[in-house]
């Protein structure tokens, strides 16, 4: 039996060839029933700018959280007033840190979702336009970009030997999203407490909780640039693999090693 896909190789059990069930295009002479490195673009540039900025968004929530701290050993001092000048001058070094990340964030991801469909175009349950609309988009941001991240992932990840590609762990990309997520909902309450302060006690309430934020936060970043580092080595292995095949130079489906990070 020939290929469902390509119609020229010979089969595998599950009705592909090892090579397109591996996402790849027909080789040189096969039917173009698939393009072959059309649309396809490395992510490496931005997920390397990604990667970076996330880390000075890291650095700026370890500097939120010492002046958490300040603030609460200065809550009943005379030096509260430069307390919570340096709690501003911190929230405000994070509100623009994390407002530059996510431009360059959202580029990147839209790329890796843009690769991911040429890798598997039936694998995903959100149109790629959603991977930049689904951020700014009311009560849907809460769960649309966490489902793109996991159809992204598992589109990039390797096939095995017989050219299946097998489901593979979501964890990094369930933490990565959490941490998101709990940063997020504890940074509205201890804007609440902050905001309403009035005494002593007040003030170390909210600087308990501004505390916790900072290091969601400083762990968000952490796994955020894991995950951005792993997918896109996961991408970069594709697509090579991919351009050899195509080129007439196959490699043998799941028998690569994993992808380490890139540099």
């Amino acid at each position: 039996m020939l290929c469902s896909n390509c119609g020229t190789a010979p089969a595998l059990p599950h009705g592909r060839c090892q090579p397109c069930a591996a996402g790849y295009a027909p080789a040189p002479g096969h039917p173009p029933q698939q393009p072959s490195t059309a649309g396809l673009k490395s992510p490496r540039g931005t997920g390397i700018a990604a990667s970076v900025l996330l880390g000075v968004c890291g650095f700026a929530a370890l500097l939120a959280l010492l002046a958490a701290f300040g603030l609460y050993r200065q809550a009943d001092t005379d030096r509260l007033d430069l307390a919570r000048a340096a709690v501003t001058v911190t929230g405000g070094l994070q509100v623009l840190m994390m407002a530059v990340t996510a431009v360059v964030f959202i580029i990147w991801f839209y790329r890796v979702r843009v690769n991911a469909e040429i890798f598997d175009p039936a694998g995903h349950r959100r149109g790629r336009g959603w991977s930049i609309g689904a951020w700014f988009t009311p009560v849907v941001f809460l769960w649309f970009p966490r489902q793109i991240a996991g159809d992204t992932w598992q589109a990039s990840a390797p096939a095995d030997p017989q050219g299946i590609r097998p489901l593979v762990s979501q964890a990094p990309v369930s933490l990565w999203w959490g941490a998101w997520i709990a940063s997020a909902a504890v940074s509205r309450i201890s804007g609440r407490l902050y905001g309403r302060a009035l005494d002593a006690d007040d003030f170390r309430g909210a600087a308990g909780m501004m505390a916790v934020e900072a290091v969601l936060d400083l762990t968000a970043a952490v796994l955020a640039i894991l995950f951005v580092r792993k997918l896109t080595a996961l991408q970069q292995a594709r697509i090579a693999e991919r351009s050899a095949w195509y080129h007439g130079a196959p490699s043998v489906v799941g028998s690569a090693p994993q992808p380490g990070l890139p540099v």
